[in-house]
């Protein structure tokens, strides 16, 4: 069964560590990514996403 699971931080820098200590405990029984997404929105308010993995692209 699939889950999602949002989590908020104060800072960028913070989301990014989370993650980076998240990673290596991925292949054992601890978690199982499918997909992580940092999403952080700039001065500019666009939004910026950093995916540990790509999505095909679809050709319609």
């Amino acid at each position: 069964m699939s889950e999602l699971v949002v989590a908020g931080f104060r800072g960028v820098d913070s989301a990014a560590q989370a993650l980076e200590k998240l990673l290596p405990l991925e292949p054992g029984i601890v978690v199982d990514l499918e997909d992580a997404v940092v999403a952080v929105r700039d001065a500019d308010g666009k939004v910026r996403l950093r995916q540990t993995f790509d999505p095909p692209t679809v050709r319609a």
